[in-house]
């Protein structure tokens, strides 16, 4: 019970994601390559947050350093005021690929993580399931992964990282794979989700009508060096309307925002 309630103090006085001072450098044939530098950001509780920017901007690696699958050489990234090493279970993450077990049907997929902790089957199952209807797929609990279509099978993933019942969660593109209308309906799907549970999204995508369709922030990344070149409050109400001037207005200015950075101009 004290465990439980310095986590709790903890997340009420701190930040659930800080990120300091953070730099990154790979080691290539033709030298090394700074991915990221000197970034800073803060990802307050229960925020949906998206990240946009160009390709080769350190987007994706920073997603995997805050889920504590990458180290950086310089800097700090903080969970609720805690150093972040490696990988914890308050923080999940979806990525672009499905990475769904094919010879696991759908109920088991999503309970997999239960299931490594050490959870009952039927408990597991009745959690599964619980999630598996809130992206709309309970009809499916028993189907196998190659009979869904892919809209569906990234639907599983984020309801098997949902199952596990995380504090946060990172997607690093999850809809970048899908067709345009399919994503579109996985946005809206993902939104509902989000207001039902509240959880703090960190989200990654190339999309700048994504970004504004979604988000609470939005952080904008330049390259060369990888790095944040400004931060936009989305102050719109939900469902948001993408033929309103407002919501055109913001994605025009962070397309503009964009080019500038791809071509070398000062913002």
């Amino acid at each position: 019970m004290e465990a439980i309630d310095k986590i709790a103090q903890s997340a009420a006085t701190h930040p659930e994601i800080t990120v300091r001072g953070v730099s990154k450098v790979f080691s290539t044939r033709s030298g090394p390559v700074e991915a990221l530098s000197h970034v800073d950001m803060t990802v307050e509780n229960s925020r949906f947050v998206c990240i946009v920017g160009p390709s080769g901007c350190g987007k994706s690696t920073l997603l995997r350093m805050v889920a504590g699958l990458a180290s950086c050489e310089q800097g700090e990234i903080l969970f609720r005021g805690a150093p972040q090493h490696g990988p914890c279970r308050q923080i999940g993450m979806v990525f672009q690929e499905y990475s769904l077990f094919p010879w696991l049907n759908v109920v088991d997929n999503t309970g997999i993580g239960l299931e490594f902790g050490g959870m009952s089957k039927d408990k597991r199952e009745q959690e599964a399931r619980r999630y598996l209807a809130m992206v709309g797929l309970e009809k499916f609990a028993l189907a196998m992964p190659h009979e869904l279509s892919g809209g569906m099978r990234q639907r599983v993933a984020i309801a098997r990282a949902l199952t596990n019942n995380p504090d946060v969660l990172l997607m690093d593109e999850p809809f970048g794979a899908i067709d345009a209308f399919t994503r579109i309906i996985l946005q809206k799907r993902l939104l509902d989700v989000w207001e039902k549970s509240r959880k703090t999204i960190l989200f990654v995508t190339h999309s700048v009508d994504e970004a504004v369709y979604l988000a609470d922030e939005i952080i904008v990344m330049g390259t060369n060096p990888g790095r944040i070149v400004d931060r936009f409050s989305v102050d719109m109400a939900r469902p948001r309307q993408r033929d309103a001037p407002v919501y055109a207005s913001l994605v025009t200015r962070i397309l503009a925002l964009l080019e500038q950075q791809d071509t070398g101009e000062s913002a």
